[in-house]
């Protein structure tokens, strides 16, 4: 439940924390057994399409930098949030209100301090693996630690713009199709 927390914070106006976080389930028995490491992590892995090509290096790298800097959360909290704006799918942007309305709330955090001194912080990315890209479309597993927990799951990219972008819709069992069509 923390670590989809935390998510939530870090992306707070974007649906692709829903993509990112997996499951909120409230069990753990604190015990770790990785049979039953494996079957949550399965479990938690979003009903979206699974790519089964392997992305070109350029792709995967560009991918693992976008990555790498959503964990970088040691940016004023406006930076931050302007940064996920313009590294989110416009149909992720467009659920949420339209960009108009999530530059405004980015705007609304100045002077809040840095992203990672907000309760939640932002997500800890420990792992990322099976970079997998068809067409404009990519998916890669991404593991998010924090205290003694450690969830993976399924993040969902579109290329737009020439640039790869976090894009929950094409995720969404009842999106892909019309996003592998656009």
């Amino acid at each position: 439940m923390k670590i989809r927390k935390t998510c939530l914070a870090a992306l707070c106006t974007l649906p692709l924390a829903l993509t990112a976080c997996g499951s909120d389930d409230g069990e753990s028995s604190g015990e770790s057994n990785p049979a039953n490491e494996a079957s949550q992590a399965e479990e938690a892995m979003p009903e979206g399409p699974v790519y089964e090509t392997p992305a070109s290096d350029e792709d995967k790298q560009q991918i693992v930098n976008l990555l790498h800097e959503l964990s970088n959360g040691a940016r004023p909290m406006d930076e931050y949030l302007h940064w996920t704006i313009d590294n989110t799918c416009r149909a992720d942007i467009e659920q949420q209100g339209g960009e108009e309305a999530a530059r405004e709330q980015a705007d609304a955090s100045a002077g809040q301090g840095n992203f990672d001194e907000q309760p939640g912080r932002t997500p800890n990315i420990t792992d990322i693996q099976e970079v997998m890209a068809e067409g404009d479309n990519a998916h890669a597993t991404v593991t998010i630690s924090e205290a003694e927990r450690e969830d993976s799951n399924r993040m969902y990219f579109k290329r737009e713009d020439e640039k790869w972008k976090f894009c929950h819709a094409v995720g969404m069992p009842e999106t892909a199709e019309t996003q592998d069509g656009e």
